[in-house]
C-alpha cells in the first residue's frame, strides 16, 4: 500500500480532493479525463513515487471533489482547479500529465505557467476548440 496524504484545496466555496505522494521535486501532477477520477492512476503511481512527488486531484464534479449544482464545468474552470492545486500546495516547477478531457485545460495552463513547467505529457487528448469554449457544459 502506498503512503500518501489526502487533503482538500479550496476553490471559492468548493473543495477539490487531492492525493499528495511524497518524493523529490519537481512534482508530477497526474490529471484524469472523463469520466475518470484519481483512481485512473492507481497502478501507475507506485512506479513514480518514490522517488518523485506525485500529486493527483479530482476536478470539481468528479471523484471525491465537491459536485456543485449548476456549476459550469468548462475548460476555464478546470484550469482554475489546477491553479488552485498548484498554488495551495506551494508547488514550484511541475510536470503535467494529462489524459483525455484534461488535455485542453493542461494545454491552456501551459501557456500561463511556461516558466514553472518542467515538462508535459499528453495522452489520448485533443487541441480542438473545446479548449477555448468557456460556455461548454460538462458531458
Amino acid at each position: 500500500m502506498m503512503a500518501y496524504q489526502e487533503t482538500f484545496v479550496q476553490r471559492d466555496q468548493h473543495r477539490i480532493y487531492v492525493r499528495d505522494h511524497p518524493g523529490a521535486e519537481p512534482a508530477i501532477i497526474l490529471m484524469h479525463g472523463f469520466p475518470d477520477n484519481v483512481h485512473l492512476y492507481d497502478r501507475l503511481s507506485p512506479y513514480l513515487s518514490p522517488p518523485r512527488r506525485v500529486v493527483l486531484f479530482d476536478f470539481l464534479g468528479w471523484g471525491s471533489s465537491d459536485k456543485p449544482t449548476g456549476y459550469p464545468y468548462t475548460t476555464a474552470n478546470q484550469v482554475g482547479d489546477l491553479d488552485a492545486v498548484i498554488t495551495q500546495l506551494g508547488l514550484g516547477q511541475v510536470v503535467l500529465v494529462a489524459h483525455d478531457a484534461s488535455g485542453p485545460p493542461a494545454i491552456d495552463n501551459i501557456i500561463k505557467m511556461i516558466a514553472q513547467l518542467r515538462s508535459t505529457q499528453l495522452s489520448s487528448t485533443s487541441t480542438n476548440e473545446w479548449s477555448n469554449d468557456s460556455d461548454r457544459d460538462r458531458p
